[in-house]
Parts: C-alpha cells; sequence; structure tokens
C-alpha cells in the first residue's frame, strides 16, 4: 500500500513529524486566528448572529393581547482550509447578541467561511397588526451552509376581560442549535425579556402584552411606547487544526524506521 507524503518536509521518506494533533480553538468575540505550528489543514465552522424579537403594543383597551414576531436565527456554514490559505493569519468577526426588532450580524472568517445573521421579528402594534417571525438567515460561504429558520408569528387576539386563564406567548426566535426561549404571559401582564441565550445564533423571543390597561404600565416597561422584544443571541466561530506533531524523543521516524 503506497503511504502518503508527510507535508513541510524535503525528504518524502524521513521526517521530524510522527502523528496528528487536533486543536480546537473558539472565539466568541472578535479576534485574530493566528495557525498553530504544524498545520496541515483546518475545519472553520460559522454561526450567525439571532434577529431581536419584534417590539407589541400599544393597545387601545384591556381586552387586547398581542404579541411580536420571533427573530430569525443565524445560519451555519463550515469550510476546510488547506494551511496555504490561513498561512498569514485571519481576522475573525463574531457577531454579537442584538436589541429587539434588530437584525443580526454576520460571523465571518475572513472571507473564507461566513454565517449570516437572522432577521429580526416583526412588530405588532395593534393599528397594523403584524407581528411575523423574522426570516431565518440566508445561506454564507463555505463548503456546507444551512440556512437559518424562521422565528414563529406573533398573535393578537381580543378577549372578554373576565378570560382570566388566557395565557400568550411571545413569537418564538428560530434556532439551529438551541438558545431560544419564550414565557407564557398571564392576564393583566406584560414581558419582553424573552433573550436567547449565548452564542447559539437563536432569535430573540416578541414583546408581549395580555390584556393589560396601557397607562397603568410604568414608563421603564415601555420604552419607545412598546414592549421591547429580546435581544437575538450572539454568534460564534469554531476552528478546528489537524497538525503534525513533533517526534517524541528528539529522533526522526518514517513509517516505523529510524532515520538517526
Amino acid at each position: 500500500m503506497n503511504a502518503p507524503p508527510f507535508p513541510g518536509s524535503a525528504c518524502p521518506v524521513c521526517t521530524g513529524m510522527t502523528g496528528v494533533q487536533v486543536i480546537t480553538k473558539t472565539f466568541l468575540v472578535n479576534g485574530s486566528y493566528t495557525p498553530s505550528p504544524g498545520l496541515v489543514s483546518a475545519v472553520v465552522e460559522c454561526i450567525g448572529g439571532g434577529g431581536g424579537g419584534g417590539w407589541a403594543g400599544p393597545t387601545p383597551t384591556a381586552s387586547w393581547a398581542v404579541s411580536g414576531g420571533g427573530g430569525g436565527s443565524g445560519g451555519y456554514s463550515r469550510k476546510t482550509l488547506a494551511a496555504s490559505l490561513v498561512a498569514g493569519g485571519v481576522n475573525v468577526t463574531v457577531a454579537v447578541a442584538t436589541p429587539g426588532s434588530t437584525s443580526g450580524q454576520q460571523t465571518s472568517f475572513g472571507a473564507l467561511c461566513v454565517a449570516y445573521g437572522g432577521e429580526a421579528g416583526y412588530p405588532n402594534d395593534f393599528a397594523t397588526g403584524g407581528g411575523a417571525g423574522g426570516q431565518g438567515a440566508p445561506v454564507g460561504v463555505g463548503d456546507v451552509c444551512w440556512p437559518g429558520q424562521t422565528g414563529t408569528n406573533g398573535a393578537l387576539e381580543e378577549t372578554p376581560p373576565t378570560s382570566t386563564w388566557f395565557a400568550i406567548a411571545g413569537g418564538i426566535g428560530g434556532s439551529i442549535a438551541g438558545g431560544a426561549t419564550t414565557v407564557n404571559v398571564s392576564q393583566g401582564s406584560a414581558s419582553g425579556s424573552q433573550n436567547a441565550h449565548g452564542n447559539t445564533g437563536a432569535g430573540g423571543g416578541g414583546g408581549t402584552v395580555n390584556q393589560v390597561v396601557w397607562s397603568t404600565l410604568p414608563p421603564a416597561d415601555i420604552p419607545n411606547g412598546h414592549i421591547t422584544g429580546g435581544y437575538g443571541a450572539a454568534g460564534m466561530c469554531i476552528v478546528t487544526e489537524f497538525c503534525w506533531a513533533p517526534p517524541m524523543g528528539g529522533g526522526r521516524v518514517a513509517w516505523g524506521y529510524d532515520c538517526d
């Protein structure tokens, strides 16, 4: 059987490399990637940021329950790269968490691997309706690319004031790696705290108002005149390196033969 050549050696038979090291480098914020010694190839994975959830309200009377749409999730992209393509290092940009009604950002490993962000969930302000879920991210750049997942729609319902059992949830953010959240909001309550978790790229949950007398809400709960949606999650970049490791004893080995 023909043996594969050792990389980086002038001699195809004898080399100082004796095995493979696998090294994982994870970027949760912007940074610079520097290849490890002996790098042969690297697998890069990027997750784009999630869109923020749509806002909700105001409502004209306490008979209404409304909620914004969930934000779309970021996409996923994977790329296998030869060492020569990253020899000088690569700038890594990681999507940060985004507020409600704001679209997610892209995560990129230079221009070699890119995952785009999800769209913000649509607001639901009663007068115009709406509350649709934000679209998931479009297909990015890489060998394997998945689009993001669309968030679910919010709600718009008129309910009798005596319906104290009635609960409503904001639109749920899209997710391809977990991290989306939602809460059931009971009668007489409002919530905008459905933030997506971690660096999963999930969309934020939609803001929610359930049979509330709008004028009784504290001003801090209604910035800009409505209940804000949850934050979309940040993205991440993972680089898995495959490197030739140095020999254990200082000697050089080629397929079982001592070269010294």
